[in-house]
This record gives structure tokens, C-alpha cells and sequence, in this order.
């Protein structure tokens, strides 16, 4: 299912960051592996202003970019997950690189959340039952942001934010 979004500001993508966090902490089908979010698209597209927003929905204050240490992890309490990953795919070369980290033991894990920057670079690691984040940049500040959902997910959202 594609759920189509167009912001206008960091705020608004924000915004809409924290929308999919509340969705997700509301409570999704039964997962047997982690919850992945792959966020994919143009450098500069929104990405990490996205994930912040996400992590102020699961109560994360403060989210740093890992894009040099690959992932950075944070305990959860706000909903039923309980550790929140942020992978960041943008300097690895070799899908190997992600699994020397760990990546099957955090994926194997229901009760985790793995959110993907540059998912796409290795979409190989990434489950079939995912929700894929997709930016574009529309003009100057404006991004068309597409939301993919597993079909058996349908999430009853309207487009406004």
C-alpha cells in the first residue's frame, strides 16, 4: 500500500516522522522479526529530519547521526518496542560490513525497531514485510515523501498533516 505525502518545511517532514512513530507505537499486525523502516532517496532529501521526528514519537529526545560509527541504539519505553536502532548504510561498501554488527541477531528481534538510512544500498539485508520511506525532491524545500506499507498493514491515514 503507497501512502503519498508532500512536504513544504523540515518542520512539516518532521512532523510527518512523528505521525509514522505514533503509528507504529499504536501497535502493527504480529511481527516475527523487528520492524524495519528503510528511508531511501536524493542526499539532502529529508531523511534524518524524518528519523527525528520518528524518534520524538518513541520517545527518543535527541537522535544523532551514526553516519560514521554505521548505527547508533537507544532503549525504549514509550511502547511495546523495547531498543530502537538507526542504521545509516551511506559509507558501507559491502553488505558484509552490516552483518559484522550484528544485523541478523537485532533483525531476529520483534521487539526492536531498525530504521535505515540508504536502506536501498542493501536491500538484500532488508525483510519483505518493511515500510519503505521515499523522498523526492520536489522544489526548493518541497519533498514528495512516499510511504510503502506491506499490504496487510493499511493504515487509515489521510495525506493531511
Amino acid at each position: 500500500m503507497l501512502v503519498k505525502f508532500i512536504t513544504c518545511s523540515p518542520a512539516e517532514t518532521k512532523k510527518l516522522g512523528e505521525k509514522l512513530g505514533r503509528f507504529c507505537c499504536r501497535g502493527l499486525p504480529s511481527l516475527s522479526q523487528a520492524l524495519v523502516i528503510s528511508l531511501e532517496g536524493d542526499l539532502g532529501g529529508g531523511k534524518t529530519t524524518f528519523l527525528q521526528g520518528l524518534a520524538r514519537a518513541f520517545q527518543i529526545k535527541k537522535i544523532l547521526s551514526p553516519t560514521f560509527i554505521i548505527y547508533r541504539s537507544y532503549s525504549l519505553t514509550a511502547c511495546h518496542f523495547q531498543e530502537f536502532y538507526h542504521f545509516d548504510f551511506y559509507r558501507l561498501q559491502k553488505a558484509s560490513q552490516i552483518k559484522k554488527l550484528g544485523w541478523a541477531e537485532k533483525l531476529a528481534n520483534p521487539r526492536n525497531v531498525l530504521a535505515v538510512e540508504w536502506g536501498d544500498k542493501f536491500s538484500s539485508l532488508l525483510p519483505l514485510m518493511k515500510i519503505q520511506v521515499e523522498f523526492k525532491f520536489r522544489q526548493l524545500k518541497e519533498r514528495e515523501v512516499l510511504l510503502h506499507f506491506p499490504p496487510s498493514w493499511s493504515p487509515k491515514w489521510s495525506t493531511s498533516l
